[in-house]
């Protein structure tokens, strides 16, 4: 993790490197979450594989579960803390950072095969949504649906996700907010 500032003269400096590693895990996609002003907070979709890779039968294998993880690099004490690390039932491929602040709720959505869910850290529950389907799929019907990149637009009222699906297909995600809390 390298910090950027300014020196006395506004240039921009980079600092010397913090260490984030954690052995046995693969990295899936990264982002970073909008918490305003705090310290800045990374998700990050990890797969913890020691235990697979010490067991020759390929039983740890398949019981390896994916899990979404909060980073928080704290300006302070200048050095990265593992916040948060919750086991999902999904495997996942990539997470979109939800505004937060004035603009948005916060949290991330995972995208999912055959689903988007929506994850804050705190009170609010998870909302899952399914992706819809093609009435007639070119593909393969029975093969499932992924996203594979998005974009997030944002004003100062709204904002709203566009993710485009491997089949080309490109659906708008927005959010439900009412006092705070994402309903749908």
């Amino acid at each position: 993790v390298y910090i950027l500032n300014r020196d006395s003269s506004a240039r921009l400096t980079i600092s010397s490197p913090l260490e984030a590693h954690k052995s046995y895990a693969i990295l899936f996609h990264m982002v970073g979450v909008d918490v305003g002003f705090e310290n800045p907070t990374f998700a990050c979709l990890e797969l913890d594989y020691e235990d697979a890779d010490q067991d020759s039968t390929g039983e740890a294998l398949k019981q390896a579960q994916q899990t979404l993880t909060y980073y928080e690099l704290d300006l302070g004490l200048n050095h990265v803390v593992r916040k948060f690390s919750e086991p999902l039932d999904h495997v996942c491929n990539i997470l979109i950072s939800v505004p937060g602040g004035v603009e948005g709720p916060s949290g991330v959505i995972l995208c999912a095969e055959n689903y988007v869910i929506y994850k804050n850290v705190g009170e609010q529950g998870d909302i899952k949504m399914p992706i819809p389907r093609r009435v007639n799929d070119l593909d393969n019907p029975d093969r499932g649906i992924i996203f594979v990149c998005s974009a997030t637009h944002k004003t100062k009222t709204m904002f709203f996700v566009l993710a485009q699906t491997e089949q080309g297909d490109v659906f708008k995600i927005t959010l439900q907010v009412e006092d705070e809390v994402v309903t749908e």
